[in-house]
């Protein structure tokens, strides 16, 4: 039998602790869902009503959802050092780093795979030494820290399993040389994965 070559991680809930409140969504609460605290009690509603259409099947896949969300951080007013602030508050899971040093040790790659923002992914992994970091969604600022840009990836749901494919496949490893760890309703299409 194959020994481990290759472990995924999820982000939030996973490599990071999870933001605290309640969501409408099968997905655990996240930087998105807080962002949206930080806005004010509309720009949560509106927030929630973008789960529920989740939930229900409405959106045409991840991007559109995404889309629809970054949409009501422009609109309510998103400044790149309220973001940062908020991002920075998310902790390492406790023993994350003996995890990481334990697997590196073994001669283990690494990758991160996560919906969520590439700031906030690119800092675990510097800290934690993940070689591979793919994350759905980058922002990008104007001079006076104004959301002007953004940069949307399949990085959730089926385009995990497709990343997680694409890295397995470019270092020539089986299924059964790869391990994901997650934590959501939104990991479980890796479990059946082929490599």
């Amino acid at each position: 039998m194959p020994s481990i070559k290759l472990v995924f991680f999820d982000l939030e809930g996973t490599v990071l602790c999870k933001c605290s409140g309640a969501t409408e969504t099968k997905v655990a609460p996240s930087s998105w869902f807080t962002i949206a605290q930080h806005l004010g009690e509309e720009a949560l509603n509106k927030e929630k009503a973008t789960q529920v259409r989740w939930n229900n099947g409405e959106y045409s896949g991840y991007l559109e959802w995404m889309e629809d969300t970054i949409c009501i951080h422009k609109k309510y007013g998103l400044k790149r050092n309220v973001f940062e602030r908020i991002l920075g508050t998310v902790d390492l899971m406790p023993g994350a780093e003996a995890t990481f040093d334990s697997i590196h040790s073994a001669g283990v790659h690494t990758a991160l795979v996560t919906g969520g923002f590439k700031e906030q992914a690119c800092r675990a992994g510097v800290h934690l030494g993940i070689r591979h970091v793919y994350a759905g969604c980058e922002y990008f600022w104007d001079e006076e820290g104004r959301l002007a840009f953004w940069n949307l990836l399949p990085a959730d749901y089926h385009g995990k399993v497709d990343f997680v494919r694409s890295v397995a496949r470019d270092y020539g490893y089986c299924r059964e040389e790869l391990a994901f760890v997650g934590d959501g309703q939104n990991d479980v299409h890796l479990v059946p994965i082929q490599a």
